[in-house]
């Protein structure tokens, strides 16, 4: 999905904009219990060709779809998240946005979305176990494939797509209006954690896939 990175096809990051005030409460989502497994992704990736396909393969909420599953899974209503989410700044990621259900979804945006480009092997098991990430993160700059970029630089990437080098248009597209605030700060993070940014391991889920792997 970044431009600065190929490598082959096949995973895809709530609260307000800044930490709760005192008149706004944060909403603490709900355990989610997926039904996702590792084969059905690769199965959902192998039997479909394109990317609406995939999507629909991975079940993947693009566009207003996911305030209507995301309102369902917060306890609101669908104007409340997509309100909540507009909320959300483009330049420091929210106080709170990865729980079960996010990295879930992120895990399937990048499946059938980034892979295609990026490759790269991402477990859904790993992404579960994924922690949120420390109280501070979002506002200043991480490692992301090999090298330091701004966090807020990270999110304009994906929103607006990359950038045009030399007069030469970037092969990243635009995820704006698909993708919510609240996926694209996950996405940001998930990307991070997997580059070894967040905690500083390389997870074995980034290598390609092996014979063994898939068995």
């Amino acid at each position: 999905m970044m431009s600065a990175l190929r490598l082959s096809p096949a995973l895809v990051l709530a609260a307000c904009a800044a930490a709760p005030s005192s008149t706004s409460a944060v909403i603490e989502p709900a355990p989610v219990e997926p039904t996702e497994s590792a084969p059905r992704f690769r199965e959902a990736y192998e039997l479909t060709k394109t990317e609406d396909e995939r999507a629909r393969a991975l079940d993947v909420h693009l566009g207003e779809r996911w305030f209507e599953v995301r309102a369902e899974q917060l306890g609101i209503g669908v104007d409340e998240a997509r309100a909540r989410d507009a909320a959300m700044s483009a330049k420091q990621a929210p106080a709170i946005f990865w729980d079960e259900q996010t990295a879930i979804e992120t895990a399937s945006v990048w499946t059938a979305l980034c892979n295609e480009c990026h490759g790269g092997r991402r477990r859904l098991t790993d992404v579960r176990k994924m922690p949120p990430p420390p109280a501070s993160w979002g506002a200043s700059s991480g490692y992301f494939f090999g090298q330091p970029r701004r966090h807020e630089d990270m999110f304009r990437m994906i929103a607006k797509g990359g950038e045009v080098v030399n007069g030469t248009e970037s092969d990243m597209p635009a995820w704006e209006g698909r993708l919510s605030h609240e996926l694209t700060w996950a996405l940001v993070y998930f990307i991070e954690y997997q580059s070894g940014g967040v905690e500083g391991n390389f997870p074995p889920s980034l290598y390609p896939a092996t014979e063994a792997q898939d068995d």
